[in-house]
């Protein structure tokens, strides 16, 4: 992606859940989302035109599961 991200997450039933951004060091450099979701689909996207071009993740994590995407920002 260059520089912004869009991804959808799809919730099964209302939970609370963290959208979080992390460098390939597994440092946090971001939280995209924290909060209660009910069922559904949502979209939500980031913008990594601050960040140096390289590897991150999106981490998503409800109170049962956790969810890992790999990205790559390329400028």
């Amino acid at each position: 992606f260059n520089p912004k991200i869009n991804f959808d997450i799809n919730m099964s039933s209302l939970e609370y859940i963290e959208i979080d951004i992390y460098d390939i060091r597994g440092h946090k450099i971001d939280n995209i989302f924290s909060g209660n979701l009910n069922k559904g689909q949502y979209s939500f996207n980031w913008d990594g035109a601050n960040n140096t071009t390289g590897l991150y993740f999106i981490k998503a994590t409800t109170q049962n599961h956790s969810l890992i995407q790999k990205i790559t920002l390329i400028k």
